[in-house]
């Protein structure tokens, strides 16, 4: 009976709930974490408050920070705010500001609580969190760990780092301790006290080496830093070990390679040899590899004779000129047998390149792109070389491959006739009007049957008709930034420029030029050759996208768009689609290549700190501005609104070219980059415009700053953090004062709910010095991880930011 009257009073409960109508759940309210993480220096935390469950009405929640190791007013700032959540809001943000204190420390945090809901709202299990602040003063340290330096360069320059941002002085003492390098005997011993004044990031300390000309091995001292002062603490890298790398006697060529134009006359080679006290000899021979000697040079075996103190001999390997088209061809160079205390160095052994001169029949481009209004078109086509002197008749016709003659262009065919020494022959195609807007169509112009000499790699060009109302793009080969120059030598005139270019010739002032090729200077000019005009021009062709909206006579603004370490333009390109903002914004684009290095990875010779290790002798501030002028005189490009951006690499690149540029430069973004630590010399002679973008969890290019963390980059130099570029640019900017407004986010990927970066502005900067940094929590190294979906913000933010920041 008992049992039953239980189971009737399930029953009896089961049905007065079926009755009764489904009441909603109230509205629940937590943090979206229970464990935040700011950096010391990124100013604020924000701290995200969710709602769930019902939300059909207006309640409210209070939001209040308490003590742990962090203290209110030394850490952060106390925070009490009232949140309230209209009908339908689900997230709420409560910014936290933080306090920069410039003292190296560990890890502090505090609490955030959520108190007395209002509206009918609960708490959920979420109703407390600690926020984690992690130190961004890392102390006095040497910017290495370990230094390499020659026995004859003088002296080893070290430095030595503060990475605080105190206001106040520090000192620390250092001094030297021998290894297998002993004081007196292979350097100068040293010690002192280096004191930092309020802002100084970097001093410098020089130790005299001591040069003997005795052969040895490589030895060791170490520099060491001790005892700070003043609230100066010692960072992880307080001590550095310096090798001395002995040069004495050894004998090596300048360059591993050389390359050398056939018409140049000779190749000059240089042989070096290191600090010596004696008579010495040593024997130089050329090998065949692809050139054959006696054909293309003339081989030598020479006994070379240093005199004691003797450093330098420059050996003239004759070039033969034949007339043929053919490929590069190369020879060797050994040094062998040395003697009188002589030892070989590492570069024992060379390789001459003979690039050709003798190009044969083509057309002056492989490529051409030409509007479909344009109405006509010319081409040239050039003679090329020195093999071919009387006059000659050559064949050409045109073939469709996606256009159609008599559509979208006139057909033509004949043969011109060059006449003795004549170079250059013009070709003019009439172009069709497209009448339907639609993809680019194109065709061929092919040579064939030259009455005498032969036909070169470009006998066949593809011209490209776009549609009128779609963008396009033009070839852009700029000058070099160096002077051309004739003088004589030996009888000969020599053409003579600094640097490795691309050397072009022409007939006429105003061309059409032949391109000679990638040589070095001087460039032997033959005896009894025809007036020529020269120019020498960037070795490293680009090009620039023009929007459809281009007239031709309304400046438009100008982005150089800088790739990272080992990528290209067109992968900046897939990173952030710039093409499609360039169409949307009016925006003409530049996506150029970087340096080469040894390894095949293009790179650009930047700051100290990002890869100008890969090629010192390579001008990239120079070839970028050399870039942007030839755009300039092409284009009609709105001087006061050229802009850089660029990714890792490129963003420390973009940072020189400010530095370098004011006067050309309106501002730049630099993606996941940094400036120089110390910007001593490197003042811009005007303000610039920048955007800082930087992730705060960057394992490559920290945050914080500090040294690259690669496995294909080695670390040379140490590089300023997010914020400290920042403030050094507000500084290099005049910024009377750093006042900072760090109460504003930013949403840069739609797909994440609610923002996600924090934005530090600078709000007295003066007009064109704009200084902006933006703090992408928890961002990576890769601008994949923020520009690789449809709902990224970040590339339309950079030129929207960019295009409101011209040069005043």
């Amino acid at each position: 009976m008992k049992s039953m009257i239980l189971h009737q009073g399930l029953i009896w409960a089961t049905l007065l709930l079926s009755l009764c109508p489904t009441l909603p759940a109230a509205s629940i309210l937590d943090f979206s974490s229970t464990t935040y993480t700011v950096i010391e220096g990124n100013r604020a935390v924000e701290i995200a408050v969710q709602r769930t469950n019902d939300l059909s009405s207006a309640v409210a929640v209070q939001v209040a920070t308490t003590n742990l190791t962090a203290k209110a007013g030394l850490d952060y700032v106390e925070t009490f705010a009232q949140v309230t959540f209209l009908p339908n809001e689900t997230r709420k943000s409560v910014i936290v500001p933080i306090l920069n204190d410039g003292l190296v420390e560990s890890v502090e945090t505090f609490r955030v609580t959520l108190n007395n809901p209002e509206g009918g709202a609960s708490l959920g299990s979420r109703a407390a969190a600690t926020v984690r602040i992690t130190d961004n003063d890392l102390g006095l340290q040497v910017e290495l760990a370990s230094y390499s330096v020659k026995e004859d360069a003088g002296s080893a320059l070290l430095r030595v780092a503060r990475r605080d941002d105190g206001n106040y002085p520090v000192s620390v003492d250092y001094t030297t301790a021998d290894g297998t390098a002993l004081a007196g005997k292979d350097y100068v011993g040293a010690s002192g006290r280096l004191t930092f004044a309020p802002g100084e990031t970097l001093k410098q300390v020089s130790v005299d080496l001591v040069n003997d000309t005795v052969p040895g091995p490589s030895k060791t001292f170490r520099f060491n830093l001790q005892s700070p002062s003043g609230g100066g603490v010692l960072g992880v890298a307080s001590s550095a070990v310096v090798t001395i790398v002995d040069t004495d006697g050894a004998v090596g060529f300048e360059a591993a390679s050389y390359l050398v134009r056939e018409d140049s006359g000779r190749a000059s080679i240089r042989v070096l040899r290191g600090e010596n006290d004696s008579d010495a000899t040593v024997v130089l021979a050329t090998k065949d590899i692809s050139a054959v000697a006696g054909q293309d040079y003339l081989g030598v075996t020479n006994t070379l004779r240093f005199a004691t103190g003797e450093r330098v001999k420059r050996v003239d390997i004759p070039i033969l000129d034949d007339g043929a088209s053919e490929l590069q061809e190369k020879f060797l160079l050994t040094l062998s047998d040395p003697t009188g205390g002589a030892a070989l160095g590492a570069l024992r052994t060379t390789t001459v390149l003979l690039v050709d001169n003798d190009p044969g029949i083509g057309f002056e481009r492989g490529k051409y792109s030409v509007r479909g209004n344009l109405g006509q078109m010319e081409v040239h086509v050039l003679r090329g070389g020195d093999g071919l002197r009387q006059a000659f008749t050559v064949d050409y016709g045109t073939d469709d491959v996606t256009a159609m003659a008599g559509v979208d262009y006139v057909g033509v065919a004949g043969t011109p006739s060059f006449g003795a020494d004549e170079v250059v022959r013009s070709l003019a195609i009439p172009i069709l009007a497209q009448q339907v807007a639609g993809s680019s169509k194109s065709f061929r112009l092919t040579l064939r049957n030259p009455s005498a000499g032969y036909l070169s790699e470009t006998k066949a060009t593809t011209i490209e008709i776009t549609d009128p109302g779609s963008g396009f793009y033009i070839p852009i080969i700029p000058l070099a930034k160096s002077e051309a120059r004739i003088r004589r030598e030996e009888g000969a005139g020599l053409l003579d420029w600094e640097g490795r270019s691309s050397l072009w010739r022409a007939d006429r002032v105003l061309g059409p030029w032949e391109v000679l090729g990638e040589v070095r200077a001087p460039h032997l000019l033959p005896i009894g050759s025809r007036t020529s005009f020269f120019q020498v021009r960037s070795r490293r062709p680009t090009q620039a996208y023009v929007p459809a909206g281009y007239d031709g006579q309304t400046p438009m603004a100008l982005m150089v768009v800088l790739h990272g370490y080992s990528h290209s333009g067109a992968i900046m390109e897939n990173y952030f689609r710039f093409k499609a903002l360039a169409e949307s914004r009016g925006l003409i684009l530049c996506h150029p290549d970087g340096t080469v290095d040894s390894s095949g990875r293009a790179f650009w010779n930047a700051t100290d700190a990002c890869c100008n290790f890969y090629g010192a002798e390579e001008d990239d501030s120079g070839y970028l501005r050399s870039v942007i002028e030839e755009i300039s005189r092409s284009l009609a490009v709105d001087p006061k609104r050229i802009y850089v951006t660029g990714f890792s690499n490129g963003g420390f690149m973009s940072h020189r070219m400010a530095l370098d540029h004011a006067d050309l430069i309106a501002g730049i973004a630099s993606v996941s980059g940094a400036t120089f630590l110390d910007p001593a010399g490197r003042r811009p002679s005007q303000p610039v415009n920048i955007l800082q973008i930087h992730g705060t969890s960057d394992a490559t290019v920290s945050y914080l700053g500090g040294a690259l963390t690669s496995a294909v980059l080695p670390a040379v130099a140490l590089l300023p953090g997010a914020v400290q570029t920042a403030r050094i640019w507000a500084g290099l900017n005049g910024c009377s004062g750093l006042e900072e407004d760090v109460a504003r986010t930013l949403d840069l990927d739609l797909a994440v709910d609610g923002p996600d970066t924090l934005v530090t502005r600078f709000t007295n900067s003066p007009a064109g010095g704009a200084v902006e940094l933006w703090s992408i929590q928890g961002g990576a190294h890769d601008p994949t991880v923020w520009t690789g979906t449809p709902t990224s913000q970040l590339p339309g933010r950079i030129v929207d930011w960019l295009l409101s920041h011209p040069k005043p």
